[in-house]
């Protein structure tokens, strides 16, 4: 995957094992969807931060947004709250911070990096001391929260190059749930918290099992010369992966459910390499992240029932890592379009289309957090 704009070591490979998800500037509005109305930006007033516009209030808008701010050599840790249209710094563990999975149970799950180590921590929502989940590790790769945040399931080498583990909430040991050679990783949940879906290198090339959440014995889906890799459910027994089974990587789809067949998610793909899917939170949406040459990345915003190619998110630079709204009825990604790389938020069909941040440096990898309970 590649960078634009201000940013730090991380590399591709390792945001897109531990991250594993036309509108404006330039870009035609896809046929069906309506035309873009872009919103003045409602940036953040901290200190050190460049003053801006501030929307009217807007009741589909809600929550927070977790993202990552980068200048200079220096990352933390932020979020934006709807309610004060204000962003504000986080206060964590030692290490450079990355923001994992929303949490069912309103926490952050975050992994600090410190020392070519990683260790993954819980923070309070309301502030207050991070909880160490597990023991550092030199790999924790794709976080997954069980359906009611009981359980973490993780990729992670604390045993191996990499097998899959489930850690309890409270913390302490973790159980592994994989010891393959080969190696397994990517774990992805069903939404009813009964089966892991993951690839594995354990027959050869990469290919996609399913098995048991709490473990047993694995069963093989997919059987190809070309890797297949990252899972994701949809809804009805739908299984989404990453194959190469083509050439270019691209997104499958089958159903569990019925004699698999399998499809391409994206009907028509053209020369782009997909590299992530995202799903909305009631799997009738996906966003999937497109790289295009020579260094373009957009995202593409599919209706499942159809296919239906609702937006495409393609301004100059990179459209990337895109977080769902917890109601469905936004996306906010990250984009270099307006210079740095920054945070926008827009309608899934690409209507409202508004800028979130305007700071110097970065902003990127947000995650959109639900409001408190009442």
């Amino acid at each position: 995957m590649i960078r634009q704009g201000k940013r730090g070591a991380m590399d591709k490979n390792y945001l897109l094992w531990f991250f594993c998800l036309g509108c404006g500037q330039g870009a035609a509005p896809t046929e069906g969807a309506s035309e873009l109305t872009e919103v003045p930006a409602a940036v953040p007033t901290e200190a050190g931060h460049q003053p801006a516009e501030v929307w009217a209030p807007d009741p589909s808008l809600r929550g927070k947004i977790l993202y990552i701010h980068e200048e200079g050599e220096a990352q933390d840790l932020w979020e934006y709250d709807f309610s004060t249209q204000k962003s504000k710094r986080l206060d964590g563990p030692p290490g450079k911070l990355f923001p994992g999975p929303v949490d069912p149970q309103g926490s952050i799950l975050v992994i600090a990096l410190e020392g070519g180590l990683q260790r993954l921590y819980l923070l309070p929502a309301e502030g207050g001391p991070a909880r160490l989940l597990a023991p550092p590790a030199e790999r924790l790769r794709s976080p997954v929260w069980s359906p009611d945040g009981k359980w973490l399931y993780i990729e992670a080498s604390w045993k191996s190059f990499g097998d899959l583990y489930r850690v309890p909430r409270e913390g302490g040991e973790p159980a592994r749930l994989t010891a393959e050679p080969g190696g397994s990783f990517e774990p992805a949940l069903s939404p009813d918290g009964s089966q892991l879906a993951f690839g594995s290198s354990r027959d050869g090339n990469a290919e996609i099992y399913v098995m048991p959440s709490g473990g047993g014995p694995a069963q093989r889906l997919t059987d190809d010369p070309g890797d297949d890799m990252s899972p994701r459910w949809g809804s009805a027994g739908k299984l989404y992966w990453l194959s190469r089974r083509s050439g270019a990587a691209h997104f499958w789809a089958m159903n569990l459910s019925k004699t698999p067949e399998l499809e391409p998610l994206r009907r028509s793909p053209d020369d782009g390499e997909e590299l992530d899917l995202l799903l909305s939170p009631d799997r009738s949406l996906a966003a999937i992240t497109v790289q295009r040459p020579p260094n373009r990345v957009d995202i593409e915003v599919i209706d499942l029932a159809d296919h239906r190619l609702l937006c495409k998110l393609d301004g100059e630079g990179a459209d990337e890592h895109p977080t769902f709204s917890p109601d469905g009825q936004w996306i906010a990604f990250e984009s270099a379009r307006s210079g740095d790389m920054e945070l926008w938020i827009v309608r899934p069909d690409g209507r409202e289309l508004r800028q979130l941040s305007q700071h110097a440096g970065a902003d990127w990898l947000p995650r959109w957090l639900p409001p408190p309970s009442p």
